[in-house]
């Protein structure tokens, strides 16, 4: 096996966490919705999201990936928000 597709065969694997992962956590965006639904809060929460990137980018080992990882998070969340959109309005 050469060096690329060792390359690729460690990034399929990281794929594999990662999806788990992005299952994991809008499993748990949905319960976010219904809570949110219950308690008539807004979906977007501006503070809330902020704090997840500082919170997330302040953990990078390297800083390089900053912009980066500000992106995977803002992507992230926009997609969950979009998921407790169509959780919420599929219940009303």
């Amino acid at each position: 096996m050469n060096e690329l597709e060792q390359c690729r065969k460690e990034i399929d694997e990281i794929d594999k966490e990662l999806i788990n992962l992005f299952e994991r956590r809008m499993d748990v965006a949905i319960r976010v919705a219904n809570y949110k639904k219950e308690n008539d809060l807004p979906i977007y929460d501006e503070e809330r999201e902020s704090k997840v990137i500082k919170k997330n980018v302040d953990n990078l080992k390297n800083k390089n990936y900053d912009l980066l990882a500000r992106r995977f998070f803002l992507s992230i969340m926009e997609l969950s928000r979009s998921l407790q959109e169509s959780i919420i309005k599929k219940h009303k």
